[in-house]
């Protein structure tokens, strides 16, 4: 993910992801890039964090950069990199601000790092870095917490604990949320506690969200440079409804 916030659960957090199915995700993006272009080979993945995504495009056949704000994230995504062949070039930087010397196929931004953008001033920057990185013609995908859906099945507490078998590490993880309406965000206050035969660290981090609603894409992706192609719900490509949380956007470049 893109931001400091990750900077204690990096070394955690693909355990506390294990379960999200990576590969269906990637396999998705994928399609949706051969659809949309083909021809395309070269992928700049912003908010890479540990490469999860960004390892899987290599595979499938694109050429990968990879970028996140966190330097421990980064740290792990090249220690998995340097065991492969073939494996995606990474980078340390902030979404709002990074311009790399080079331009892409294809941008995206996986797993809600837009949803980090919290404020207009940050979602335009954000959009004006991605399309720094396009020629005209070219693509940027990125998927966000979807306003309707939040509005409509509010977030709730939540525990989730994962015990990592090659580290013999549990991990619990409580998750208290507050709904900050006024600014479209939810304010999520992040207690963990990780056991081991060798070490326990307690900590809590805050994470801030913003969801999003297609009048403020549409409004700001015309500010940035971008006309829209189409916003569909995450991995079904079912037209946007109430229900959802998990929107995606895809984005041409003007």
């Amino acid at each position: 993910m893109n931001g400091e916030p990750f900077q204690y659960t990096a070394r955690y957090y693909d355990a506390l992801y294990d379960e999200k199915n990576s590969r269906e995700e990637a396999d998705f993006i994928a399609r949706t890039i051969r659809t949309l272009n083909p021809e395309a080979k070269t992928l700049l993945d912003i908010g890479c964090g540990t490469g999860r995504h960004s390892q899987l495009l290599q595979e499938l056949g694109f050429e990968v950069t990879g970028v996140d704000r966190s330097a421990e994230m980064i740290a792990v995504a090249r220690s998995k990199a340097d065991s492969t062949v073939s494996h995606p070039q990474y980078h340390i930087g902030d979404f709002q601000k990074i311009r790399l010397d080079n331009t892409f196929d294809i941008v995206i931004s996986l797993f809600h790092v837009m949803s980090y953008q919290t404020t207009d001033a940050g979602l335009l920057a954000a959009l004006k870095t991605a399309r720094a990185h396009l020629s005209q013609g070219g693509y940027f995908i990125f998927d966000a917490w979807y306003g309707p859906g939040v509005l409509n099945e509010k977030p709730e507490p939540r525990v989730k604990e994962v015990f990592d078998t090659n580290t013999e590490t549990h991990i619990v993880r409580r998750a208290t949320p507050e709904m900050l309406p006024d600014k479209h965000q939810v304010r999520v206050t992040y207690n963990v506690e990780v056991k081991s035969p060798s070490h326990y660290r307690h900590f809590n981090e805050t994470h801030v969200m913003r969801y999003l609603f297609s009048d403020e894409i549409s409004r700001l992706s015309g500010e940035s440079g971008f006309d829209i192609c189409s916003a569909k719900e995450w991995l079904t490509n079912n037209e946007l409804t109430t229900p959802t949380w998990n929107a995606y956007w895809v984005l041409r470049a003007r």
